[in-house]
């Protein structure tokens, strides 16, 4: 390390950035940047490597604040090596030009030397008289070979969800250069797109199964997403605007705030609401069915699924037990055992109830259980046990990259 600066002080003090009105001002961090500094933090305060998936709405700043983080690190660490991926050739160059922004306007007393930059390319040659021999690189997506071969420190992944489609195989890639160390910082973030790798790899985030942290940003976290309330301004329980009283209850917003999104469905949307749902979800079942394929209403899945989400699991774990073979397709499983776990893949919402003729157990309460495995592997193993008497969940079997054999014997 060649210096002390804290990241965010640096940030604050030194960065400067051309804002939506075209003037250079201070990189101050706003609500969304401050929750994704703080997440990453922690990760770095408990001494491991930073990783964050982010899910988000439009225009609130996270590639600001990771490119900012990014530039701070390679302009003070020696040896630092950063990488930033976009998904288009002008997305490549907006970003590296913020991080040519950050150079140009620096404090001379704590500018790095710089060799001319070629491409999308800065390299940073001294400071204060050492030698930092520090890169931040820009490629575009779909680029052959990019960041193999390479030893990566930082890298961010913008608009990973709108990448090619072999993405899966970029980023591998990617991250395979990327040492599992402490001082190491992984950020990918993306609006919602459907189903794709990016709906995986925030799942297996969300699911814990993996060292990424998942951190959403709905829409009206962002306090400059609200406007002035227009005469005789009226909520609407219905329409192109969907059930704006239910909305409004269900995220505590105000009239402000709902202004606002009146004037992007029509003005920024087109008029469709399904796309203000992907460029400015709620919620993260927003972002992502907004745009997929599904028999059922979107919405009504979407607020069957944000319930869903409220409720606490009252065990997580795996079932223990042996398996005898009596023949090459038959097999006799004993000695069941419950075992707590709270990465397990099952999770239980009840215990199995009976039912009661005032004290007498007149019948084991019925439950019906149904599952899908995971096919060729892109999917998900699945299972759920219904109360067929208050059709609530009982219990979840949700994991990826499994074998069929212990899928069927959990099940």
């Amino acid at each position: 390390m060649i210096s002390g600066y804290n990241t965010r002080s640096y940030i604050e003090r030194y960065e400067m950035i051309r804002n939506k009105s075209g003037k250079i001002v201070p990189l101050v961090l706003n609500d969304p940047q401050e929750k994704l500094y703080n997440a990453l933090a922690e990760q770095y305060r408990a001494g491991k490597p930073m990783r964050a998936i982010v899910l988000k709405a439009r225009q609130e700043g996270i590639s600001t604040l990771t490119e900012g983080m990014i530039f701070k690190r390679a302009a003070t660490m020696a040896n630092h090596k950063a990488v930033i991926v976009a998904h288009t050739e002008a997305s490549t160059k907006s970003l590296f030009e913020m991080s040519k922004l950050f150079y140009d306007e620096l404090d001379e007393d704590i500018k790095p030397e710089a060799r001319s930059s070629n491409a999308y390319a800065l390299a940073f040659d001294k400071k204060d008289g050492e030698g930092l021999r520090s890169t931040i690189v820009c490629y575009t997506a779909g680029g052959r070979g990019i960041g193999r071969g390479d030893t990566i420190d930082s890298l961010h992944v913008s608009e990973y969800a709108i990448w090619p489609d072999n993405k899966k195989e970029i980023f591998g890639g990617l991250i395979q250069a990327v040492p599992n160390d402490p001082d190491t910082m992984v950020v990918i973030e993306s609006t919602g797109r459907g189903f794709d790798d990016f709906k995986d790899k925030w799942d297996r985030a969300v699911a814990g199964e993996s060292d990424f942290i998942a951190v959403f940003f709905a829409w009206f976290e962002l306090a400059e997403y609200r406007m002035e309330v227009p005469a005789e301004f009226e909520l609407l329980t219905g329409g192109r605007y969907g059930n704006e009283v239910q909305i409004k209850h269900t995220f505590s917003l105000d009239d402000e705030q709902m202004a606002w999104r009146r004037w992007c469905i029509d003005n920024n949307c087109d008029g469709d609401l399904d796309l203000f749902k992907q460029e400015y979800p709620a919620t993260p079942e927003e972002a992502f069915i907004a745009t997929g394929l599904s028999v059922f209403p979107t919405d009504t899945v979407i607020q069957q699924l944000a319930r869903i989400r409220t409720l606490d699991p009252i065990a997580k774990g795996f079932f223990d037990y042996k398996k005898k073979y009596l023949s090459p397709d038959v097999a006799e499983i004993t000695d069941i055992e419950w075992i707590e776990d709270q990465r397990g893949m099952i999770w239980l919402y009840e215990k199995p109830k009976k039912q009661y003729d005032g004290e007498n157990v007149i019948a084991e309460c019925p439950y019906v259980l149904g599952g899908d495995t995971a096919g060729t592997g892109e999917d998900y193993f699945t299972g759920y046990v219904i109360n067929n008497s208050s059709k609530e969940t009982a219990a979840v079997v949700h994991k990826q990259q499994w074998n069929d054999d212990l899928y069927a014997d959990q099940m």
